[in-house]
């Protein structure tokens, strides 16, 4: 109990420091004076952060419940940002920081206190942080659907979708965790989302939604193509989306190819969902950064890269050997002619 209260004092003088910092920061967060003050808090935490690891996790773990069942709080005056292996890098707040230090201090003590944060917290990033702690130990699935709960709720929430933090856009990671159609149908309901004018959602929220299902197409191709060719409503809303999406689908799979040629023959196809489409297809492309919750993409092989390539211009050239497609003849001219760059100069590489 002495060390919980030694570590409860820590936290409380820490607060002070920061608390003084903070005071003197800007609106604007960008002055060089700002950038300096805002080091001392991330030097602030950074020593918090090493003298808690060095005590016994027991107690750490007792003084965190503690502290974060009290209420308490305070602004860092620093982003929500997502650094390595998902812990994060910067902490917009002293109650962010600690469940963010929990989860590596205690995974198992952070996923059980990280279950009361959806009745007591009305903070998006804890939110986040509390469906990662509880995501990371779910190897079992046993949470899946609370996660799957959880999530729906979080996009229901008006507030946040209002004025989305990046707390909020980093916790659209769980549905890259997820990985289903389900997680895909949730992700395009926010590509829907209108303000208060009417007028579609430019907040943010959009780009963060079609990452995330970007993320999950190229895991699981087959997946966003059967749901699209078995849904015709699916992201009707926002076709040159669903072009994108569509342009990961791997030729080399007869199913997946079938369903390109009957998805290019729609009827509802317009010209700006085809073009996102074929100007992309086959697409390679991966996205760099750390994510809260899910495990990194890993870079497609060279040589599955270049037989994908080579699948995608047969394909390509049978549309075009093919009076149906007609209509796509100049842009699927200008796909063959990218796709025989991109093979020759593969083919050229693979021989050196």
């Amino acid at each position: 109990m002495v060390v919980v209260q030694q570590i409860l004092e820590s936290i409380a003088h820490a607060e002070d420091e920061i608390a003084a910092l903070v005071a003197k920061l800007s609106p604007s967060r960008q002055t060089a004076e700002d950038r300096a003050l805002l080091e001392q808090i991330r030097g602030i935490l950074a020593e918090l952060a090493a003298r808690l690891r060095a005590l016994p996790n027991d107690a750490v773990a007792d003084a965190m419940v503690q502290y974060l069942g009290s209420g308490r709080d305070l602004e860092t005056g620093l982003r929500f940002q997502v650094g390595e292996g998902g812990l994060l890098s910067d902490s917009p707040t002293i109650r962010t920081f600690l469940l963010d230090l929990f989860a590596d201090i205690d995974a198992l003590g952070a996923r059980d206190y990280s279950l009361r944060i959806f009745y007591a917290s009305a903070s998006s990033s804890e939110w986040a942080l509390a469906l990662r702690n509880i995501a990371w130990q779910d190897t079992a699935g046993e949470y899946r659907g609370l996660l799957r709960g959880r999530l729906s709720e979080l996009l229901s929430r008006q507030e946040w979708l209002a004025r989305p933090d990046s707390g909020f856009l980093e916790a659209f990671d769980l549905a890259v965790f997820l990985g289903d159609a389900d997680a895909l149908r949730e992700m395009g309901s926010v590509l829907c989302v209108r303000d208060a004018s009417g007028r579609l959602a430019d907040n943010g929220m959009t780009h963060a939604a079609f990452l995330a299902m970007d993320r999950i197409t190229a895991a699981h191709p087959a997946q966003t193509v059967e749901l699209i060719q078995s849904d015709p409503e699916f992201l009707s809303w926002a076709p040159r989306h669903r072009g994108a999406l569509m342009s990961r689908l791997d030729a080399r799979d007869p199913v997946q190819a079938d369903a390109a040629g009957q998805y290019l023959l729609r009827r509802d196809l317009n010209a700006e969902e085809r073009y996102a489409f074929l100007s992309l297809f086959p697409n390679p492309n991966g996205s760099l950064g750390d994510s809260l919750i899910s495990q990194p993409a890993l870079a497609a092989e060279f040589e599955s890269g270049l037989a994908r390539d080579r699948a995608a211009l047969q394909l390509i050239r049978n549309w075009l050997a093919d009076s149906r497609y007609a209509f796509a003849r100049e842009e699927l001219v200008l796909s063959e002619a990218r796709l025989v760059g991109f093979v020759a100069t593969g083919s050229g590489v693979q021989s050196r």
